[in-house]
This record gives C-alpha cells, structure tokens and sequence, in this order.
C-alpha cells in the first residue's frame, strides 16, 4: 500500500460521510493541517490513529488500508484482473476522438506532438487538457468523426477535403471543442489536479480551503455553473477565495448561486480583455 492510496481513501470516505477536513481532524486528535497533508499524500497517518479513524469514518481497517479487495476472478488471476480493471477505468474517457477507417491516413502526422502543442497553449488559459484516447471507429461513415466526453458526443463532421486539409480541421476542431465544451470534460480528478497545482503558488489561498471546507465535488459543481455563464477557468483562485468568503456568510448557498454571485462581480471589474 502507498501513501497515494491510503491519502485518496481517507479523503473519498471523509467527503462520503459529508466532514470537512476540520471536523474530521478534531474528532480523531490531529490539526486540519495534519490531516490535509495525509490526504495529499505527503505524510502518513500514526498507527495508533487507525482504530480512531476507522471508528469516525465507519469503515473497516482492511477497506482503508485496502487489504480486504475481493477476488474478480474465479481463478484469481492477477493479470487477468488488471486486464478487467483497466477496460473498467477505460470505458468512459472524459475526451475521446473517433474517426472512420477512411481518416486513419490524416494520423500518419504527428499528431501526439500537436496534441501535446495544444494542451501548452491552452494550459495558458488555466485549462487541464485531460487525456485524448484517439481510435477509428469501423461503423462511421466516410469520412466522419466525432469528439465526445464520456461517450456523449460533443461535435460530428463529415469531411471532404484533402488528407492534409481533413487533418488540420480535426485538430483545429478538438482544440476548440475543449476550449467552447470544457464543463462538460471537467470532473472531480481534474478539479483535484487544478487545486493541488494551485497550492504551489497559492498555499494560504488553497490548504485551508480546498477540500476542508470547500469539497472538490461543491467546487467542480461551481465551475461547470460558472463556465456555462460563458466565463474562463482561469479565474480559478479568485473563484475559491470567494466562494470561501460567501459560504463564510451564508453556509446554504448552493453552487450555482455562488457562480452567478462570482460571475456578477466580475463583470464590474475592469480586465485586461477590456483595456
């Protein structure tokens, strides 16, 4: 067992019972900023807290230490169930490119290179790129492809140009269906992944903040409310620092609420993108 798991674990069964990382800490002994650092990993849990931990959190020893999975085979093969695992956590990619057998010849550029190009520049824009799983799909017609998230399909096209013209229409449109669709991509291991980055340059801002008061859930909820307002990720730490503010005022304010309440403010505020 790794810190990773362990980490993850306590912080999926904490948010399962509805604590904050406060609430927890003071029930089994420890500061917020003991238990913050266990579920990023970067510390593990005193032996003699186990029993406590398992008590508040209402699940057994082997479940958080992962000792007690069951066996998913009749055979128990090992290779087996990593195979089944695998196509399990694959079957439904957050951004997936399909294309018919008639395009395969477009891939022939490199296109892992402009994917990766892509992701930099929209990295700029405070945008996590999740992982692209590009395959031909036989039962598109001619020349089609799609780009979906989660197997719900977020653009279509039946093209008609040349192998090189047919290629730069794909990429140009994956590039702007993340940018225009990104909410629908978003989820809850990508919000994590945002925070944890934030927390370099932003520590005061986020530690105390995100998952301990705020949950990634609440949060990624208020991001797909406030993206679909027609507004940018980028404005992810200002978006954290009031969301605290406002929940310190009124715990019942639901995400959505909060996104407009963000979006109204920024819309007063004078940006570059207005100079």
């Amino acid at each position: 067992m790794t810190s990773l798991e362990l980490g993850s674990r306590i912080s999926t069964y904490r948010q399962n019972k509805n604590m904050t990382q406060e609430e927890l800490a003071n029930r089994i002994g420890v500061t917020p900023q003991a238990l913050s650092k266990w579920e990023r990993n970067q510390s593990l849990p005193d032996v003699s807290l186990l029993t406590s931990l398992c008590n508040v959190l209402e699940v057994s020893a082997d479940c958080l230490l992962g000792t007690g999975a069951q066996k998913i085979t009749e055979h128990a093969d090992r290779n087996t169930e990593e195979k089944i695992m695998r196509q399990l956590r694959g079957c439904l990619p957050p951004l997936e490119l399909i294309f018919s057998e008639s395009l395969v010849p477009a891939f022939s550029y490199n296109y892992v290179k402009d994917i990766e190009d892509m992701r930099l520049r929209m990295a700029k824009e405070g945008i996590l790129m999740p992982l692209v799983w590009v395959r031909d799909e036989g039962v598109l017609e001619e020349n089609q492809y799609m780009i979906l998230a989660y197997r719900n399909i977020l653009h279509e096209e039946v093209l008609c140009g040349s192998v090189e013209e047919n290629y730069g229409k794909i990429m140009a449109s994956l590039e702007k269906t993340v940018r225009d669709r990104y909410a629908d991509l978003l989820n809850k291991d990508i919000v994590k992944r945002l925070v944890d980055n934030l927390t370099i340059s932003y520590p005061a801002l986020v530690e105390d903040t995100v998952p301990a008061k705020i949950s990634y859930g609440f949060l990624l909820d208020i991001l797909k409310k406030f993206m679909e307002q027609g507004n940018s990720i980028r404005y992810l730490p200002k978006i954290i620092e009031r969301a605290e503010s406002l929940l310190r005022g009124n715990p019942d304010l639901s995400p959505e609420e909060i996104a407009v309440k963000i979006s109204e403010e920024l819309k007063t505020e004078k940006t570059i993108g207005q100079i």
